[in-house]
């Protein structure tokens, strides 16, 4: 099985020695060799993860895509959707609640999407933003929004910091189901390395002044409780899914202290919920929940992904 595992995903370029770690890795956990496969080019930023958390044929990777999707269900949310919430596991793990959230998006027209990520290995006190004019996976090159870094960067809440994606997996995985779902959009990847609520806040009222007159779609990029017991797992998040559908920003953090909320992902959400916020409000609507027991793992230590959608009052139809 360990065997099998990494010649379909190359997960012995990221290490992989055994079945426990090679089923981490793809679960929900990291590679202690990310961004050692990270080869620059002028304008672009090569993929750090094809061939570990997917596939880097482009072939199967599109058709592994596009089975998620067609899957998954389409939701009648209420209002405008203003931003999903999508896992950040190997496909075969999470793929299956990654394609109910890109779903509820798919054919959508939007001017730009704005993927927000964790780090996982590093911390500092501001956004990560990415100078370079592609992002590069499989599946070809997504055109990064270049026109906003400059306008963002005078803000103290963020800074240009390559390294931070050089050694992060969950911006990436997110993109193939962009591609599939949004094909041609382009991007700001922002990747957030710090719980600091001056800064996340900071990050969302950035954000929300510059963007509030585009159609935008924020994607934040978590997984929910890890390595539990499957039944102690599901509890676990859904505590964190009533909490997150206060839609109170101060409630996640106060959760992530009180261990109520179990988000590795959890400065990304914070700042969804918080454009909401500044929006007028909004209204949370899961998806999708299971863990990776339901999908290609053992029930004994499981991770858990959560697939939402955040809707805001739709004031285009008021006259």
């Amino acid at each position: 099985m360990a065997v099998s595992l990494c010649l379909l995903f190359g997960a012995l370029v990221c290490g992989c020695k055994n079945e426990s770690q090679a089923q981490g890795l793809l679960r929900g956990g990291k590679s202690k060799n990310e961004g050692a496969v990270t080869m620059e080019k002028s304008g672009v930023f090569e993929p750090v993860v094809a061939g570990a958390f997917y596939p880097a044929n482009p072939v199967e990777l599109k058709s592994m895509v596009e089975k998620d999707i067609s899957a998954a269900g389409k939701v009648k949310l209420p209002g405008r959707i203003l931003g999903i919430v999508s896992p950040h596991a190997g496909y075969i793990y999470s793929g299956p609640a990654a394609g109910w959230a890109f779903k509820q998006i798919a054919g959508m027209n939007f001017d730009l999407a704005v993927v927000m990520a964790p780090s996982h290995r590093f911390r500092a006190d501001t956004a990560g933003l990415l100078q370079k004019n592609y992002y590069r996976t499989p599946l070809g090159e997504i055109p990064i929004a270049v026109e906003y870094n400059s306008a963002l960067l005078k803000s103290p809440f963020f800074s240009s910091s390559q390294a931070l994606f050089s050694s992060e997996h969950s911006m990436e995985v997110q993109l193939p189901f962009l591609q599939i779902s949004l094909p041609g959009i382009k991007i700001i990847p922002i990747i957030l390395p710090t719980h600091d609520a001056r800064v996340l806040d900071g990050t969302a009222e950035t954000l929300y002044s510059l963007l509030k007159n585009k159609k935008v779609i924020y994607i934040a990029s978590s997984d929910m409780s890890h390595y539990k017991p499957y039944k102690q797992n599901n509890m676990t998040d859904e505590g964190t899914l009533e909490v997150m559908g206060k839609m109170n920003s101060a409630d996640l953090l106060a959760g992530e202290r009180n261990g109520t909320v179990e988000l590795c992902g959890l400065a990304p959400v914070y700042v969804i919920w918080k454009i909401a916020e500044l929006s007028g409000g909004g209204r949370m609507t899961v998806l999708k929940h299971e863990n990776s027991g339901d999908t290609a793992g053992d029930k004994k230590a499981v991770v858990g992904y959560g697939a939402v959608a955040v809707t805001i009052q739709d004031n285009s139809d008021k006259k």
